[in-house]
C-alpha cells in the first residue's frame, strides 16, 4: 500500500511539473503574440498588413486602407459589403474602437464614420413579404458617436437619398436595441427620433421624436411631434401639431409587404389653410380618412371651408388617385349660397394638365356671395359638363349640355386663334389655338337644327 501512495505521489509530482513547464510556456507564447498584435496594431503598417490578411481570408468584405492604426483608429476606402441581393458601399470609412472593452464582454466604438453610402439593391423586386432575420449578439455592442454622410437607398424602382444619419449612444445586447437619440437630415425634413426596437417577431419597437419639414418652415410652424409604435407589419405612426395650428395624424403601415399598404386618418381644428395662399382659405375642423398602398389612394372626408372666393360652407370628398389623376366621386359642397353643388370626374397631370368634370347645380344662388351676379343669373339648378387641357402650346376648354342656367341643349366651344362665335346667350371667352372636332367624346359647336329649334343660341 505504501510503495503504490509513493508511485502516485511521484507520477502527481511529475505531472504538476510538466503541466506548469507546459503552462508557462503557452502564457509565454500568448504574451508574446499579444505584444505583437499590440505592436502591430499601433503602427501603420503593421495595421495595414493585418487588414490586408483580413481581406484575403474572406470575399465577403473588401477595402482599401488610407490611413492609421487599429489602436488609435483608422481610414479605409473604397469599402464594400457584398450580400445575396445587395451591396454596401462607402467611399471613406472611419472607425476607432477601445479594445480593452474586450475584457468585459463588450465592443466598444468610439466612432464610426461614413461618406458617400450607398445601400444598392441588386436583385428584381420581391413581390413576396419580407421575411426578417432574427440576430442575436452575444456580446454587447456599443456605439458612441456614428455619423454617415451622403447617403443613399438604391433599389431598382428608384433612389432615396439623405444629406447625413448620426446616432449617439446606440446599445445592442442580445436581441435588443437601444437608440438614445438617431437624426435624419434630408433636403426636405430633419427628423430626431430616441426609442428601442427588438430583433424578435416582426421587431417590435417604440420611438419618439420631432419631425421638422421645408414647407413647415416656409409657413413659420413650428416641428411636429411624431411617435412611432408597434411593430414593421403594422407600423403605428402619430403626428402631433398642437400650437398654433391643432393637426392630428395617424396611420398604420405595414413596412413587409411590397405594396406597403396603409390607412390613417387626418384632422384638424381652426386655422388658415397655408396651401394656395391666394384663395386665403380657412377652416374651422375638418376630416379626412385615407387607405390605400403604392400603386394608389383612397381619400374620404370632410372640412368646414371658406375664402375670398370660396364659400363658406361644408365640402365633402370621396376620390382616388392613382399618382397619375384624381377621380372626384364626387366632391360635394353645401354653401351659404344654398342647395348643392356635386363635382364628378377626372383631373389628370401626366403629359398635360387635363381634366372631364361634370357638376350637378341645385338650387345655387351666386348672388348670396356676389349679389351684382342677381340681375344676371338666377337660382342655378341643372347640370354643367366641361372638359379641356392646358400646355405651355396652347389649352383648350369646352362646355357641354348645360341645362337649367342656360338655354337647354347649349354646347359652347371656345378656342384661341379662332374668330370668335357668340354661341350662346353668354358667349365664350378666347381660351385656345386649336378648336376641338366634332368627333366622338369631342365637343362641338351648335348645329343648324339647334340654331333653328333654340334662337337663343344662334
Amino acid at each position: 500500500m505504501r510503495r503504490l501512495r509513493r508511485a502516485l505521489r511521484r507520477v502527481l509530482r511529475a505531472l504538476w511539473r510538466g503541466g506548469s513547464h507546459t503552462l508557462v510556456l503557452l502564457l509565454t507564447l500568448l504574451f508574446l503574440l499579444w505584444l505583437a498584435l499590440f505592436l502591430a496594431a499601433g503602427s501603420a503598417e503593421g495595421t495595414r498588413w493585418l487588414l490586408t490578411q483580413l481581406t484575403t481570408l474572406q470575399s465577403v468584405i473588401r477595402f482599401e486602407v488610407q490611413d492609421g492604426t487599429l489602436r488609435d483608429g483608422f481610414r479605409l476606402r473604397n469599402f464594400r459589403f457584398s450580400g445575396k441581393k445587395f451591396h454596401l458601399d462607402a467611399e471613406e470609412l472611419s472607425l476607432r474602437l477601445t479594445w480593452a472593452s474586450l475584457l468585459h464582454g463588450d465592443i466598444y466604438v468610439d466612432s464610426l464614420t461614413g461618406r458617400r453610402v450607398r445601400l444598392v439593391f441588386t436583385g428584381p423586386p420581391n413581390p413576396k413579404p419580407i421575411v426578417l432575420k432574427h440576430p442575436r449578439l452575444p456580446l454587447r455592442l456599443i456605439l458612441a458617436d456614428g455619423l454617415l454622410e451622403d447617403i443613399a437607398i438604391v433599389k431598382p424602382t428608384g433612389t432615396l437619398a439623405a444629406d447625413r444619419l448620426a446616432l449617439t449612444g446606440g446599445n445592442w445586447r442580445h436581441s435588443h436595441l437601444d437608440i438614445p437619440y438617431v437624426e435624419l437630415a434630408h433636403p426636405q425634413l430633419h427628423l430626431a427620433l430616441s426609442g428601442s426596437l427588438d430583433f424578435l417577431g416582426n421587431y417590435p419597437l417604440q420611438a419618439q421624436g420631432r419631425l421638422q419639414a421645408a414647407w413647415l418652415a416656409r409657413h413659420d410652424l413650428k416641428p411636429v411631434r411624431v411617435t412611432l409604435g408597434g411593430d414593421l407589419g403594422a407600423l403605428a405612426v402619430r403626428i402631433n401639431h398642437a400650437r398654433p395650428h391643432a393637426v392630428e395624424a395617424m396611420a398604420t403601415i405595414n413596412v413587409l409587404q411590397p405594396l406597403q399598404d396603409y390607412r390613417g386618418l387626418v384632422r384638424w381644428g381652426r386655422q388658415s389653410v397655408p396651401w394656395f395662399p391666394q384663395l386665403a382659405l380657412k377652416t374651422r375642423d375638418g376630416l379626412l380618412n385615407l387607405y390605400g398602398d403604392r400603386k394608389g389612394l383612397w381619400l374620404s372626408g370632410r372640412a368646414d371651408l371658406q375664402g375670398d372666393t370660396v364659400p363658406r360652407g361644408d365640402y365633402r370628398l370621396f376620390a382616388h388617385t392613382d399618382w397619375r389623376s384624381l377621380q372626384l366621386m364626387p366632391l360635394e359642397a353645401r354653401t351659404r349660397l344654398g342647395g348643392r353643388l356635386r363635382v364628378s370626374g377626372n383631373f389628370g397631370w401626366t403629359e398635360r394638365p387635363h381634366w372631364d368634370l361634370r357638376t350637378d347645380w341645385s338650387g345655387v344662388d351666386l348672388s348670396r356671395q356676389w349679389p351684382a351676379l342677381n340681375t344676371v343669373l338666377p337660382v342655378l339648378d341643372g347640370r354643367l359638363d366641361s372638359r379641356g387641357h392646358m400646355t405651355a402650346a396652347d389649352s383648350a376648354l369646352g362646355m357641354a349640355r348645360v341645362s337649367g342656367m342656360v338655354p337647354a341643349s347649349t354646347t359652347c366651344t371656345c378656342a384661341s386663334g379662332a374668330s370668335m362665335r357668340k354661341e350662346s346667350s353668354r358667349g365664350c371667352r378666347k381660351l385656345t389655338s386649336h378648336v376641338p372636332t366634332g368627333s366622338a367624346g369631342t365637343l362641338k359647336p351648335p348645329s343648324e337644327s339647334e340654331r333653328a329649334s333654340n334662337p337663343s343660341v344662334a
